[in-house]
């Protein structure tokens, strides 16, 4: 692991906002203020938070209001579970009130969330609050068929003091074969080789990093730069950053990846390239 000067930049705590849909798609009808929150167990200003809810739609909603697990697969996509399920689960140490809510038309209700009985909490946790709608069929469809909206904000719970770090664990290079089918909706792509940088959080806080990979000739002038997104990543998780790498003129390359996760240096890592 290489670590640099840290580079002066703010990096907030945010995360993908998401509704689950069972049964045919139907149009939202709950919308709350916020995709995510971080509580600090023993801080008064900080160990309750609230969601405002609102209902968008012309009619009344009810809704109940649970909690969920949840994590990501290396790739970045969001997994959910029955609360309690995962280790890390914040479980009965969040708490939120009401468990129900019945909102008229263009109304808003406000869901209290706390920190409770987390005295004791050394470790940063993460659940989810599940906002759930079950919606009748449209007119002309069969009533043994019920949709179901679930509208999510993660809860992180993250005791004061810890400390976030990171690491670029390695960095592989993929043939790809020609062509890579895409969907409809995206441009072709026409590389031959695929960059692959594993990022770890290996700090005790979630992280939302960002970065770049240089690719550099022998003589070290730039012959390419492949911007890495923001991505997220939760406390000892991987993260596998797949990039396509562009056509070069045959020699030997480095590729160094830089990452900005927010901490005190940034991280990188680097792979030599031979492009025959």
């Amino acid at each position: 692991m290489i670590r640099y000067g840290r580079r002066a930049r703010g990096l907030a705590l945010a995360l993908c906002a998401f509704t689950t849909f069972a049964g045919t798609p139907a149009s939202a009808q709950l919308a709350v203020d916020r995709v995510d929150l971080t509580l600090v167990p023993r801080s008064a200003a900080q160990q309750s938070a609230v969601i405002t809810v609102t209902n968008t739609s012309d009619r009344p909603v009810a809704a109940t209001v649970y909690g969920a697990d949840w994590d990501r697969d290396d790739t970045g996509a969001n997994r959910f579970y029955e609360l309690g399920t995962l280790p890390r689960s914040c479980g009965a140490t969040i708490g939120v009130f009401p468990r129900t809510v019945s909102l008229p038309p263009h109304s808003t209700q406000a869901l209290q969330v706390m920190a409770q009985s987390a005295d004791t909490v050394a470790t940063t946790c993460w659940s989810i609050i599940f906002i759930e709608t079950r919606l009748p069929p449209p007119a002309g469809e069969s009533r043994q068929l019920s949709y179901v909206i679930r509208t999510g904000v993660k809860v992180y719970l993250v005791p004061a003091g810890l400390e976030a770090d990171g690491l670029v664990e390695d960095m592989l290079v993929h043939s790809v074969p020609e062509p890579i089918a895409a969907p409809a909706s995206m441009p072709p792509s026409h590389a031959t080789s695929r960059l692959e940088v594993v990022f770890r959080n290996s700090g005790a806080t979630p992280l939302l990093a960002r970065g770049s990979v240089e690719v550099r000739r022998p003589d070290n002038s730039l012959a390419a730069t492949l911007p890495i997104e923001e991505f997220p990543t939760l406390p000892g998780v991987r993260r596998r950053l797949l990039l396509d790498l562009p056509a070069l003129p045959a020699g030997r390359y480095i590729a160094l990846a830089l990452i900005d996760f927010g901490g005190a240096a940034i991280v990188a890592g680097q792979r030599e390239l031979e492009v025959p």
